[in-house]
């Protein structure tokens, strides 16, 4: 979903979901479904398949919930207070509030990152800021806090200076046709302002033929039209490198192709959904529910292949017994080094070229046709059935993908991915209120396991790629994750980590124990291993004095 779609979503929902109860939150493969109750909308979808998530709100369910399964309990039956936007960063935030019960109330925040690079949904404790549990899918990264951002850029869309800022067209001053600076200028163009996604900022250097005058003016429009909320939902055509997408946009854009304009957000999300999101969701579906046929397929090709070179050597041994023969006949005229020799037949008829293998002696080249012949007319009958057998299910297996290939239900397509919770897909419910934790600073939060089963939940299943994992080096202890760690962390932070790792270790008594740290993307679990297990790629070792921060 693109920032400016976002933005005014956000508002939107502050209206249409204040007060509307969360019935519960369910997971599908690429899809996070939020049930409504007592607003304008039943659902709320989540739609993670593609390059950006898409939002969608409906009254209509994306697939049987059956095939779902259910996430973020802690967050069902409260009641949303509030949605927000983060300015233009495409994310939006729900606060939800629990009431009427003997604990008091309870706040959540509900984040959904429209980024392409972040985890979708995440839930927040809505006290400590703490992450409860986040959706991820392979190489997204979590938030650590609800008003996480990424990069400020020096422009936005919503205060742009009147004029054109010199040094944003640095270098591009003269209009260019070739394809490469037209790329350049418009990820400067998408880097420089907050507000622009990537195809809208493409489809404004394309439209202008890359002069900067005319850019400038096409993104103060936008910027103007943008800053009176007087949204008008539009549905278009934008034109990337001979690739038409469409999109949907909050205002009049002066660029690309408009399909259609409407009042209703649901009407061009409707369209939007049939014509973009709806049919990449049932690609992936067909990907993942076809992945195990897939690799059959390609095993049973190569099998054929493999058995048809062996039938054709099998149906040969009468040849190979042949060259034997002769090559016993005229041994006198073999010698080692020799690569093909040239021979009569046995009727004197016709010359036969031999080859030979250069490495080996005369008699072991004579042996190793013999040997050929022999193989191949004793597994001449069983390569056959084999390769027969072959053919029978690849046949079978290419129709059967053909037909799955053609189906356009979710339910049908669902039914076909195994439901495995503990799965590399299905690994939604990583609730952290499980671990020992301490909050080290609005940024940074240590978790630490207790026992061998928590540490395998924590490095394994809990902990995000990118955050930093240690453990006391060479002894038993708690695997410790640092999430909200980056290149600009302070050692001190890094330092207080590795104390605590430490501290929770056999070595807790020791005036210095050295502690390994690394990102959690260069640690694996050994296949077979018991619970607790962690292999590592590459380390930093610090030496540090055990102790735990005061309070957690």
């Amino acid at each position: 979903m693109n920032s400016l779609t976002a933005y005014a979503l956000g508002q939107l929902l502050n209206t249409h979901l204040k007060n509307c109860a969360i019935e519960g939150i369910y997971q599908y493969p690429n899809l996070v479904t939020i049930s409504l109750s007592g607003g304008w909308y039943s659902f709320l979808h989540i739609f993670h398949s593609g390059f950006e998530p898409e939002l969608v709100p409906s009254n209509s369910l994306i697939a049987n919930m059956k095939y779902s399964i259910p996430i973020f309990k802690q967050a069902a039956n409260h009641k949303i207070i509030g949605v927000k936007t983060l300015g233009t960063d495409r994310i939006i935030l729900i606060t939800i509030r629990s009431s009427g019960n003997w604990i008091g109330n309870k706040d959540y925040i509900l984040r959904f990152d429209l980024i392409p690079s972040n985890s979708p949904v995440t839930l927040f404790n809505g006290e400590t800021g703490g992450v409860v549990s986040t959706v991820s899918s392979l190489r997204s990264m979590a938030p650590t806090s609800p008003y996480d951002t990424p990069p400020t850029r020096p422009l936005s869309l919503l205060s742009l200076p009147n004029e054109k800022p010199s040094g944003l067209f640095r270098d591009q001053e003269e209009p260019h046709e070739d394809h490469e600076k037209h790329k350049n200028l418009a990820a400067k163009l998408f880097n420089s302002i907050n507000g622009l996604d990537p195809l809208l900022a493409r489809t404004i250097v394309a439209d202008s033929d890359g002069n900067p005058d005319s850019i400038w003016s096409l993104v103060h429009k936008i910027g103007e039209r943008l800053k009176k909320n007087e949204f008008q939902w539009h549905v278009y055509q934008l034109s990337e490198s001979n690739n038409i997408k469409t999109a949907i946009y909050p205002l009049s854009l002066p660029v690309g192709s408009e399909i259609t304009r409407t009042e209703s957000y649901s009407e061009a999300m409707k369209l939007h959904t049939e014509l973009s999101i709806f049919p990449l969701f049932i690609h992936e579906l067909k990907q993942r529910a076809s992945k195990t046929k897939r690799k059959e397929l390609k095993h049973l090709n190569n099998l054929c292949g493999n058995l048809s070179k062996d039938l054709e050597k099998a149906e040969r041994y009468e040849e190979f017994s042949l060259y034997g023969n002769l090559l016993s006949t005229h041994y006198d005229r073999l010698k080692k080094g020799m690569g093909e020799i040239t021979l009569p037949s046995f009727s004197g008829k016709e010359k036969i070229t031999i080859q030979l293998d250069k490495a080996l002696e005369p008699h072991q080249n004579i042996q190793l046709y013999f040997k050929k012949a022999k193989k191949g007319k004793k597994g001449l009958k069983k390569i056959a059935n084999r390769f027969k057998s072959a053919e029978k299910r690849l046949a079978q297996v290419s129709n059967s993908l053909e037909k799955l290939l053609g189906l356009t239900n979710p339910d049908e397509l669902l039914k076909l991915i195994p439901l495995q919770r503990n799965s590399s897909y299905y690994r939604s419910e990583k609730s952290a209120e499980g671990f020992r934790k301490f909050i080290l600073d609005k940024h940074h939060t240590v978790y630490i396991g207790r026992n061998a089963r928590e540490n395998d939940l924590l490095t394994h299943k809990f902990a995000s790629r990118q955050d930093l994992w240690f453990h006391a080096k060479g002894v038993p202890g708690s695997h410790v994750i640092l999430k909200g760690a980056n290149s600009s962390t302070p050692p001190d932070i890094l330092e207080t980590t590795a104390s605590i790792a430490a501290y929770y270790s056999k070595s807790r008594h020791s005036k210095i124990v050295p502690v390994t740290y690394t990102e959690k993307k260069y640690v694996s679990k050994p296949r077979k291993s018991p619970p607790g297990t962690a292999a590592i790629q590459r380390e930093t070792v610090l030496f540090v004095n055990p102790y735990i921060p005061s309070s957690d």
